[in-house]
């Protein structure tokens, strides 16, 4: 009976999350997307916009995809001819406009699940750091 219980309150949680996020214009479900090369553009600008300096900036790898009406960008810049630590990019849903792009987090290699939700990075199969909700690049 406990166990009854416990699996119907977890498929109501699961129900309530789902609804507030069609509720809000978004799908619960995580979707991997390409990016054009005016989104690099516009990631690009927003980089430079806030690494004063870095005005050579080149991105050069993408991560990008959606879930619940929150769209996420994980970019890796090449900054003199050498690579930077990933920069997370967010942009959100708000009253059925889609807000501007902007940087959620300039990470230290990893990505983790409090800046980028995990079943979206689950989708782009990055290697889970060991015993966290990180995930970095897998070893070529």
């Amino acid at each position: 009976m406990k166990r009854n219980a416990t699996g119907i309150a977890a498929a109501l949680a699961l129900l309530a999350v789902a609804g507030s996020a069609l509720a809000c214009g978004g799908n619960p479900m995580p979707e991997s997307l390409r990016s054009n090369s005016a989104m690099r553009a516009r990631l690009t600008a927003e980089y430079v916009a806030a690494h004063p300096g870095s005005r050579a900036a080149r991105a050069t790898h993408i991560h990008y995809g959606r879930i619940m009406g929150d769209w996420y960008a994980v970019v890796t810049f090449k900054l003199d001819w050498r690579s930077a630590k990933p920069t997370i990019f967010a942009q959100h849903m708000r009253d059925g406009h889609i807000g501007s792009w902007h940087i959620a987090r300039q990470t230290r290699g990893a990505v983790c699940g409090r800046y980028v939700p995990v079943p979206l990075i689950a989708l782009w199969h990055l290697d889970r750091v060991h015993h966290t909700d990180c995930y970095v690049e897998p070893a070529a």
